[in-house]
């Protein structure tokens, strides 16, 4: 009778002791070294992948102010814009349907990669770096050398 009445009671305590131990180590601590790890190695064709579809996800990933670079002809003086956050439409050049275009990727260094985009017989060109800083992907700067 006695090993009834207190059996309630332990069970009380033995979920309380599991649940105090999956919250206080094992759950919680493992998973965080994952997702720093997971920014740590952030691959660039998944990031790419959002940055082209995701307009959300794009803002995010821009480091405002952003440079842009105008190229001039020959003789012509190069100039250089820094555009704020609120000024900067959604980049919607990668998904153009109907065009023929090039996307050609450089890996310029582990933290670095330029996106070269063209559509041909027109001559638009614009060269996009991103840089890896803290395990993200940003784009730092845009290059128009369009003709």
């Amino acid at each position: 009778m006695a090993r009834i009445k207190y059996a309630p009671t332990i069970l009380l305590l033995c979920i309380l002791c599991l649940s105090c131990n999956l919250n206080s180590g094992g759950a919680n601590s493992a998973s965080a070294p994952k997702t720093s790890q997971k920014n740590a190695d952030e691959n660039f064709d998944v990031f790419f992948s959002r940055f082209k579809t995701d307009s959300v996800f794009q803002k995010s990933r821009i480091r405002f102010p952003l440079k842009i670079k105008l190229t001039a002809g020959e003789g012509d003086i190069d100039s250089t814009n820094l555009i704020p956050a609120g000024s900067l439409p959604y980049i919607n050049l990668f998904t153009v349907n109907g065009a023929k275009r090039i996307v050609k990727k450089t890996v310029l260094s582990p933290v670095k990669v330029d996106v070269l985009f063209q559509l041909q017989d027109n001559g638009f060109e614009e060269n996009f770096t991103f840089v890896k800083k803290a395990g993200q992907w940003n784009l730092v700067l845009i290059v128009d050398e369009s003709d």
